[in-house]
């Protein structure tokens, strides 16, 4: 049977492993990923608002269907 300390011992390790292996993963991944499409130009979310746009406001009759 395990000991209480045990357990707690499992979740600290849990959690750093968690926190690294995020962190590894958003170098890795989301980084080089993001950079690639700032160089392209792409706006994936479109945050930029277009050059006669007065406001980031996007009405829901107009989006674009998916």
């Amino acid at each position: 049977m395990t000991g209480r300390s045990d357990r707690t011992r499992e979740l600290m390790v849990t959690q750093a492993f968690n926190t690294i292996w995020t962190a590894v993963f958003f170098v890795i991944f989301i980084i080089p990923t993001a950079m690639v499409l700032r160089v392209a130009g792409k706006d994936p979310l479109n945050l930029r608002p277009g050059p006669q746009t007065s406001t980031y406001w996007v009405d829901c009759r107009h989006r674009r269907q998916s």
